[in-house]
């Protein structure tokens, strides 16, 4: 463990913690094409199912209901939405993917078209831990998708939706986690593709995405084309808008919170321990372990609202998601930096491992704005998740206060637990200000610079 200058437990900060926010609105926020960028801040764990998973040797299926629709089609599916005009070349596409706790693995498709869709000759392939997919990561399809309906398939094993899926996997395609992506081929063509094959990284795990009105089948996955909503969200399964979209995430079951994760409740032994904002690309988030055992990030995400410096409406398409991976040792840190940071005034950072398990960690962020949590600005809030539920936050929500800019946050010592709703009295805050004459380093010594957290002090 790297200790911090002793001079730092004398420098008290004051922060402001805000409600968590995640709102689809804004965790729809632009997770910014969070899949690019999974190679700089996401380090691949290589894991497999995602605990509780459908995993099973297996490769069977079974039809679960009646899978014919009427010959001519000419009934949509209850609820299903038919656009002002089809256009018979239109592609099926998948309308919406969820990934949810244990077994609950349900991938939506919708028919576009005015007439049923044979699926003969259609499958579901998933690149497992971002491999090429096999014959034992394929499921084929069967039946008919109605006119402007929608067809489910789910993992055997899950439970979450109490609606009749169209067919089920009792093998291996449906037991997908964040890290493999899901195709819908037409013979060896792939149509469409949620997740990014070739990568192992968890960047759809624990969440359900809805496809945005307008987005139709892709080659190459945008997160931008998808409303994310949190794990287990099973509310629009069965029925797909491609006109209307669906009701603004966080609008009525988040309340107050301008995203679209839930606040858990207080009381997080992970929690942000530190927040720093100095000059240029000096930003980082630092994670403490306040626990005595390792702890796996696999169920974390940072996630960072970009507010407007006006307004303090969130800016959608310059926020960011990211999702942790690897292990957190007990008493340990983890710093999410800017990888363009002045290591001569952070001397301590490059000492930390890049690796995805040890002693005190960091992860470099690509220095390229938006992608990334540390390119917050003096009023942008960023919030630690687990599961699907804000469990930590710093800094105002939806506000013009230029809190942060150049700016130090510690969590005061005795505060040992994450609060999803910010309260200053949490923390201490001090002044970053540069040596008068020496651009490489801060005034008050290098007390403060990530790497180590004492929750005591």
């Amino acid at each position: 463990m790297i200790h911090k200058n002793h001079a730092f437990l004398c420098m008290t900060l004051i922060a402001l913690v805000c409600l968590c926010a995640c709102s689809d609105e804004a965790a729809r926020e632009n997770f910014s094409s969070i899949s690019s960028e999974t190679d700089l801040s996401v380090p691949a764990n290589g894991s497999s199912a995602s605990p509780g998973s459908q995993q099973s040797s297996s490769a069977d299926s079974s039809t679960e209901t009646d899978l014919s629709a009427p010959a001519d089609g000419s009934s949509a599916s209850p609820g299903s939405q038919q656009p002002s005009s089809a256009n018979p070349n239109v592609s099926i596409y998948i309308s919406e993917y969820v990934e949810g706790s244990g077994s609950n693995s349900y991938i939506e498709l919708y028919n576009p078209r005015d007439t049923a869709f044979p699926l003969s000759g259609w499958s579901l392939r998933q690149y497992n831990n971002g491999n090429a997919p096999t014959t034992l990561y394929t499921f084929n399809l069967a039946g008919n998708i109605p006119a402007y309906g929608v067809f489910i398939i789910r993992n055997n094993a899950a439970t979450g939706w109490k609606g009749t899926a169209d067919m089920s996997d009792s093998g291996n395609t449906m037991g997908f986690n964040g890290n493999d992506a899901m195709g819908l081929f037409n013979g060896n063509t792939r149509v469409d593709i949620v997740g990014v094959p070739g990568s192992s990284a968890n960047i759809i795990q624990n969440m359900t995405l809805v496809r945005r009105p307008g987005k139709g089948p892709a080659d190459v996955f945008s997160i931008d084309d998808w409303y994310q909503l949190a794990s287990d969200t099973f509310t629009y399964l069965g029925a797909h808008d491609p006109v209307n979209g669906i009701e603004e995430p966080g609008t009525s079951s988040a309340g107050d919170l301008p995203i679209s994760y839930p606040k858990g409740t207080a009381g997080s032994d992970v929690y942000i321990s530190e927040y720093f904002n100095g000059e240029n690309n000096d930003k980082y988030i630092e994670i403490y372990n306040n626990t005595d055992a390792t702890v796996d990030l696999s169920a974390y995400r940072l996630l960072r609202i970009d507010a407007d410096n006006s307004s303090g409406a969130t800016n959608t398409a310059n926020s960011y998601c990211v999702q942790l991976s690897g292990n957190l040792y007990a008493a340990n840190v983890l710093v999410v930096i800017n990888a363009g940071y002045n290591q001569a005034r952070l001397p301590v950072i490059p000492e930390l491992t890049t690796a995805a398990f040890g002693d005190s960690r960091r992860i470099d962020e690509p220095p390229t704005y938006p992608k990334g949590i540390c390119h917050f600005g003096g009023n942008d809030p960023v919030y630690l998740i687990k599961d699907g539920l804000v469990i930590d936050a710093i800094g105002k929500t939806a506000s013009t206060d230029i809190w942060g800019k150049d700016k130090v946050w510690v969590r005061n010592g005795g505060e040992t637990h994450g609060n999803p709703i910010w309260d200053s009295d949490d923390w201490t805050g001090y002044d970053l200000e540069l040596e008068p004459g020496d651009s490489d380093t801060y005034a008050d010594g290098n007390g403060y610079f990530g790497g180590w957290h004492d929750p005591t002090w």
